[in-house]
C-alpha cells in the first residue's frame, strides 16, 4: 500500500488565495533550487521551492516520503512523523511533530494527502491539514503543543528524461503568539535546508529501488 506523505512539512498553502495572486518575491535562487514566498492576508508567508535532482524520479521520493524513521534527518524541525490511518492506496493521515527553538512552544499538524495522477510521467501529491470536526479522533485534546492550522500545500513530480523535476507550494499558520517575523523566517530556512536534504537522499540506494506509485483522482481535494 501507497503510505504518503509521512513527514510533516510543515509542509502549508492556501490554493484559492495563492491562486490568485502573482506577486512572488524570490528569496533564495543557488545551486538548481528556487525558493519564493507570498504574504497572505494573515500575515503569514505561503512558500513555493522548485528544484530539478537529477538521477532521481518520483519513485525514490515516494520511498525517501515512506521512511518515517528517518524524517527529522532530513525534514528541518520535524522531530517525528506518524502515520495514523491510510483511507486508501492512495491516502494518508499523518501527525507531524515540529521541534521549535526555545523559548517557542512546539507544534504539531495532522494532515490528510492524496497522490493525484496527471498524466504517466506527471502527479501531485495534494495536503490539507484534518477539520477541526476530526481531530479528536486523532489527537488527544490535552497534547502540550500548538496546533498548525490551516495547513494547505502540494508536491507536483514530473519525471523527465535525466532526473526529477520537483515543485512544492505550502502554507501553514503557526498560531499562538510567535511573531510573524520569526516564524516566516524559520519557514523559508527550514524549506531551504529540508530542500538541500532532499537532493542529498533522494540519492541514497535505499531510495532507488522500485516503488509503486498509488494514485486516484483525489475527488474533493482540490
Amino acid at each position: 500500500m501507497m503510505k504518503l506523505y509521512k513527514m510533516a512539512l510543515w509542509s502549508f498553502f492556501l490554493f484559492l488565495s495563492l491562486d490568485t495572486k502573482a506577486n512572488w518575491i524570490t528569496w533564495h535562487s543557488k545551486d538548481n533550487l528556487v525558493i519564493k514566498f507570498q504574504t497572505q492576508d494573515s500575515g503569514v508567508i505561503a512558500i513555493q521551492a522548485a528544484t530539478f535532482i537529477p538521477n532521481a524520479d518520483r519513485m525514490s521520493l515516494i520511498a525517501l516520503l515512506n521512511d518515517t524513521q528517518n524524517a527529522s534527518n532530513w525534514l528541518k524541525n520535524v522531530s517525528k512523523v506518524e502515520k495514523i490511518i491510510s483511507p486508501n492506496s492512495a491516502e494518508d493521515i499523518v501527525y507531524t511533530e515540529l521541534a521549535a527553538p526555545w523559548p517557542v512552544t512546539d507544534r504539531v499538524m495532522l494532515t490528510h494527502s492524496c497522490h493525484k495522477k496527471i498524466n504517466e510521467s506527471k502527479s501531485k501529491i495534494i495536503i490539507r491539514s484534518v477539520g477541526e470536526a476530526k481531530l479528536n479522533k486523532f489527537i488527544e485534546k490535552d497534547i502540550n503543543a500548538i496546533l498548525v492550522t490551516p495547513v494547505e500545500g502540494f508536491w507536483l513530480l514530473e519525471d523527465k528524461q535525466n532526473g526529477l523535476h520537483i515543485q512544492h507550494e505550502i502554507y501553514a499558520n503557526p498560531q499562538g503568539k510567535i511573531p510573524r517575523w520569526l516564524s516566516n523566517k524559520t519557514a523559508l530556512k527550514g524549506v531551504r535546508h529540508t530542500f538541500n536534504n532532499l537532493a542529498h537522499f533522494l540519492l541514497k540506494p535505499q531510495y532507488s529501488k522500485s516503488f509503486k506509485l498509488e494514485m486516484s483522482n483525489c475527488i474533493g481535494f482540490e
